[in-house]
């Protein structure tokens, strides 16, 4: 990822930012700020953001296994649509790491 392109971490350590000297695409820059619990009390909607959120295509979207294939939340399933929608999945050489992480990659079509 060329420095400074835009990027998502997804339900991961923050400190991928720095260390891919990237820049978030939203103003929130954790999915687990994304919550309708947080949000319906200031009038905030949450699938609104998330879109907000891939708005500026990110590049690439680095994201915790479990949170997108085993939490069945209205939130994950948002993120979902649009990662399904907009990017193909980067195979992790490291075993280890690949039951762990997903790396997408935006699709050159979108």
């Amino acid at each position: 990822v060329p420095a400074g392109s835009p990027f998502y971490v997804l339900n991961l350590t923050p400190e991928i930012y720095i260390l891919w000297d990237t820049v978030p695409t939203g103003r929130f820059a954790f999915s687990w700020q994304i919550s309708e619990e947080r949000f319906v009390p200031f009038g905030i909607d949450a699938a609104e953001e998330i879109q907000r959120t891939f708005a500026p295509k990110p590049v690439l979207v680095v994201a915790q296994r479990e949170y997108l294939e085993e939490q069945a939340t209205r939130i994950t399933g948002l993120f979902n649509d649009i990662i399904r929608r907009d990017y193909q999945e980067v195979r992790i050489a490291d075993e280890a790491l690949s039951r762990r992480v997903m790396i997408f990659r935006r699709r050159p079509d979108r």
